[in-house]
């Protein structure tokens, strides 16, 4: 999350300690991110695995409100061009345009493969 924000030139998520219990040897931190105007919370045995679980619902908040404000795109329509003579003819494809290239390295047996 931090990274994403970054490449997106926003502010760092901030972390806060929300609490810390404990059951015998087990330790449970919680830990709320604020981002935005976004807030998750995160639980972990450790406050660095809360913080993940925290940024990762963040993650996954922000990825779906970006579904929800999204417009719907429908199939885009393929047109056909009719000449003169009432034929259809389909565009033309990109991948006719260029012949594909592959690089072969020489292999065992070859002059340059050795």
């Amino acid at each position: 999350l931090d990274m994403f924000s970054d490449k997106v030139g926003s502010s760092s998520p901030i972390y806060s300690m929300a609490g810390v219990s404990t059951s015998g040897c087990l330790v449970t931190v919680e830990v709320t991110c604020t981002w935005f105007t976004l807030t998750t919370r995160g639980r972990g045995a450790s406050k660095v695995i809360a913080e993940q679980e925290a940024a990762l619902a963040m993650i996954m908040r922000a990825k779906e409100m970006m579904k929800q404000t999204q417009p719907r795109q429908d199939t885009p329509q393929v047109s056909t061009d009719v000449d003169k003579t009432g034929t259809a003819t389909p565009p033309p494809s990109s991948t006719d345009d260029e012949p594909v290239h592959y690089l072969v390295y020489p292999g065992q047996g070859h002059p340059l493969g050795q």
